[in-house]
C-alpha cells in the first residue's frame, strides 16, 4: 500500500505523499512499492486535491511503482509538472489503459526514471497532455509524438516551444529565439548552452546569441512557482559557405580546331558537397572525383561555347557558387595545290606551267619566300599563282598569314 504523509496535516484518506512549498503551491508525491491507479478512481483529484504544481512519482530514494490497470485522467489537477524520480515507473504492463494530464503538463524522467509497457508493446498503452496522444509503447497510433522509449530517451515532455524551431546562417551570425510556455501565466525563463546545469545565459522569453561560426544547441527551460521544466533544446545551425576555385588550367582557352584544351582543373570546398557541370562544348568533358573535391575539364573541342560549373549541396541559406569557362575554337589554316605542279622541271629558257595554291580555314593571307629568280607570284582573293620562267633552281615556301 502507497504511505500517506504531508507536511503540516496528514489527511489519512490521502494515499499519496503531500508535500507544501512555502509559497503555498502543493507538491506530492506517491510512495510505495506498487501503487494501482485503480486506487485513485473514480475521483482522482478527491484524492490527490492540491496537487496543481508537481506530482512525483517516487521520491528519489525508494523505487514506486505506479501500475495504470485502469484509465487514470488527472486533468482535474490542471498543468502540472510530473516527474517520475530515480528508480521508479508507470507501469502500463496491464495493458489497453492510458494516463491523461492537464493541457499544458510536463513529464520529466530523472535517473533512471523510466515507463514500463506490454511485453509486445502496442499502442493501446497510452500517454495523453490535454487530446495530444504524448506517446505510446511502440509509438504507433494517430498523432503520436514518441514511443515509450523515446520520451525516456529524450528526458520527457514540456510544453515548451522556441520560435524559429530550426534555423541556420550562413558562415557566421546571431539567432534570435522566443519561447513560450503552456501555461503562460506566471512562468519566467532561463537560457543555457548545456542540456543539464550550467550558468543562466539570459533570463528573458526572448534570447539573443552571440554571433557564432559554428553549429551550437541552445537549452530554455520554464520556471514556475513550484517547478522547472525540462529543457527544451533548440539548435542554431551555421552552414559552411560553399567555395569553388580555378586550381589549374586556364578557364577561357583559345585552340585551333585539332588541338586539346589545356586541362582545366576546379576544386570546391566548404558547404558544397559536389558541382554541377553544364553547357560543355562538343568534344568536352568534364570527370568528377569526390575523394579529391575537384572537377577536371578536358578535351578537344568541335565547337565553340561557354560552359558552367556550379556547386550543390551547400545548406540554406548558403547559395551556390558559380564559375564559367569559355572555349573558342578557331579553324585550322589550310592551303592546297589546285592547279599546276608543285615541283616541276623545265628546261633554260622554258616556263612553268603556272601553279595556283588555295588558302583557307582561319588563314586570311599568305606569303611566298625563296622563289627561285625568274618566278613571280600573285594573290588574288584566297588563291595565290606562281609563275614565269626560272633562271635558276631552287625552292620555294608559302606560308599562311593572318590565322588565329
Amino acid at each position: 500500500m502507497p504511505k500517506i504523509l504531508r507536511k503540516y496535516r496528514v489527511f489519512s484518506f490521502l494515499i499519496l505523499s503531500l508535500f507544501f512549498s512555502l509559497n503555498g503551491n502543493a507538491q506530492c508525491t506517491i510512495t510505495g512499492t506498487s501503487v494501482l491507479a485503480s486506487t485513485y478512481n473514480p475521483n482522482p483529484c478527491t484524492a490527490l486535491t492540491g496537487c496543481n504544481g508537481v506530482l512525483n512519482i517516487g521520491n528519489g530514494t525508494t523505487a514506486t511503482n505506479l501500475v495504470i490497470n485502469v484509465a487514470l485522467n488527472l486533468s482535474c489537477l490542471g498543468p502540472i509538472q510530473l516527474i517520475v524520480k530515480n528508480g521508479s515507473t508507470i507501469d502500463f504492463s496491464s495493458g489497453n489503459d492510458y494516463l491523461t494530464l492537464a493541457t499544458g503538463s510536463s513529464i520529466t524522467f530523472e535517473g533512471t526514471g523510466s515507463l514500463i509497457g506490454t511485453s509486445n508493446c502496442t499502442a493501446s498503452e497510452r500517454l495523453y497532455i490535454g487530446t495530444d496522444l504524448i506517446a505510446t509503447c511502440n509509438g504507433n497510433g494517430p498523432g503520436t509524438d514518441f514511443s515509450f522509449t523515446q520520451l525516456v530517451t529524450a528526458g520527457g515532455y514540456n510544453p515548451l516551444s522556441v520560435n524559429p524551431a530550426s534555423p541556420s546562417v550562413c558562415g557566421s551570425g546571431s539567432f534570435s529565439f522566443t519561447a513560450t510556455a503552456s501555461p503562460s501565466s506566471g512562468a519566467s525563463f532561463n537560457w543555457y548552452n548545456v542540456p543539464t546545469g550550467g550558468t543562466s545565459l539570459n533570463n528573458s522569453a526572448t534570447y539573443t546569441t552571440p554571433s557564432i561560426s559554428t553549429t551550437t544547441t541552445y537549452y530554455v527551460a520554464a520556471t514556475y512557482a513550484a517547478y522547472t521544466t525540462v529543457r527544451k533544446a533548440v539548435t542554431a545551425t551555421v552552414n559552411p559557405v560553399p567555395t569553388l576555385v580555378l586550381s589549374s588550367g586556364t578557364a577561357s582557352q583559345t585552340v585551333c580546331s585539332t588541338s586539346n584544351i589545356v586541362n582545366t582543373v576546379y576544386t570546391w570546398g566548404g558547404g558544397a558537397t559536389n558541382v554541377n557541370v553544364t553547357g560543355l562544348p562538343a568534344g568536352l568533358s568534364s570527370v568528377i572525383n569526390t575523394v579529391a573535391k575537384t572537377v577536371t575539364i578536358s578535351g578537344t573541342p568541335t565547337a565553340s561555347g561557354t560552359y558552367t560549373i556550379t556547386t550543390t549541396g551547400q545548406g540554406a541559406p548558403c547559395t551556390a557558387v558559380t564559375l564559367s569557362g569559355t572555349i573558342t575554337r578557331n579553324l585550322a589554316s589550310t592551303i592546297v595545290l589546285t592547279s599546276g605542279t608543285q615541283n616541276p622541271t623545265v628546261c633554260q629558257g622554258t616556263a612553268i606551267p603556272s601553279t595556283v595554291y588555295t588558302f583557307g580555314g582561319s588563314a586570311t593571307a599568305a606569303s611566298v619566300s625563296g622563289l627561285p629568280a625568274g618566278l613571280t607570284s600573285a594573290i588574288s582573293g584566297s588563291t595565290i599563282t606562281i609563275s614565269g620562267t626560272p633562271t635558276a633552281s631552287g625552292t620555294y615556301t608559302i606560308t599562311t598569314t593572318g590565322h588565329t
